[in-house]
């Protein structure tokens, strides 16, 4: 049987920094939007842990769909004082 999405939204800023990382350690999500900080002055790249291939400049955005987990999702910035918002509805 699927998971119902609970109520509770996942919702944080983080900086990445310029090495690959996680967005979160052990979560499950039903979607999940990134959203690169208006004010950055580099690009963020998501991807998977070998790649960060789409690329978010200053105010853009991307949505993933059903995640198994959130730690699948690996980000970095170009400078380490780029910011990420990170917003999901996830798993209860």
């Amino acid at each position: 049987m699927a998971k119902a999405a609970n109520s509770d939204l996942f919702d944080k800023e983080i900086r990445p920094g310029t090495t690959a990382v996680p967005i979160e350690s052990d979560q499950e999500a039903y979607k999940v939007l990134l959203q690169a900080n208006p004010n950055n002055e580099g690009e963020i790249r998501v991807g998977n842990r070998r790649s960060q291939s789409i690329r978010l400049t200053a105010g853009n955005s991307v949505t993933i769909g059903v995640l198994k987990n959130l730690n699948e999702v690996y980000v970095r910035a170009e400078n380490n004082t780029d910011l990420l918002a990170i917003l999901g509805r996830i798993y209860s």
